[in-house]
């Protein structure tokens, strides 16, 4: 989850000014991440939940814009 805490601090809350509760929000234990890489260097996640029903969502999807 550190890699992609990263790329989420960076795009939602100092680039878009959201809120850390709004971006932090609890679920990311129960959800699948996914983070990409340039090398080393994480530049991009997402994270996917199965919700009630068997519905999926994919949710928190960012990239640093550089």
């Amino acid at each position: 989850l550190k890699d992609a805490y990263l790329v989420r601090t960076q795009v939602f809350q100092k680039e878009q000014g959201v809120p850390e509760a709004h971006d932090f929000d609890g679920q990311d234990e129960a959800a699948e991440q996914f983070v990409a890489y340039d090398n080393d260097h994480p530049i991009g996640t997402a994270r996917y939940r199965l919700l009630p029903g068997g519905v999926g969502k994919i949710e928190r999807v960012a990239v640093i814009s550089s």
